[in-house]
């Protein structure tokens, strides 16, 4: 049901006349007591017909904001899932980065070789891990 759709039938049931609705039986009348006749129900139109009549008001009411409530909970659901593909994104990322480092691979042990010609390694004594970690939390500030 579309937001216009919704909008159109909850302006109708406001527009009606105020419920509850009542059915007297003696004249095959739909009633608001002490307001207004509503409409005239044919005896041979049954029971299940009136029924439906005099909860038509409440029932797609209630039906209009349970909709309005389960479409407030997918928008919250959609907006977190959406949070939590960004929060995947920049932990990959940090994973992927980690693993660069410990194996040895990050530009910083490439680029700094020990007296051997060997890779520092110092990503491992934390001191370039928390330079990234500084970078990393810098891009969290800005997701």
């Amino acid at each position: 049901m579309t937001k216009q759709e919704q909008d159109t039938a909850r302006a109708r049931c406001e527009a009606a006349t105020p419920g509850p609705w009542e059915f007297v039986d003696g004249d095959n009348v739909i009633c608001s007591p002490g307001i207004a006749d509503v409409c005239f129900i044919p005896s041979s139109s049954g029971s299940d017909n009136r029924d439906f009549i005099i909860h038509a008001p409440t029932d797609i009411s209630k039906a209009l904001d349970e909709i309005d409530r389960l479409k407030a909970a997918f928008e919250a659901c959609a907006a977190a899932h959406q949070q939590n593909i960004a929060d995947r994104d920049r932990w990959k990322a940090r994973a992927e980065a980690l693993g660069s480092c410990l194996k040895g691979d990050c530009q910083f042990c490439i680029n700094t070789k020990d007296d051997e010609g060997n890779p520092c390694f110092k990503c491992h004594a934390d001191e370039h891990w928390q330079f990234d970690e500084a970078r990393f939390a810098k891009d969290d500030a800005h997701a």
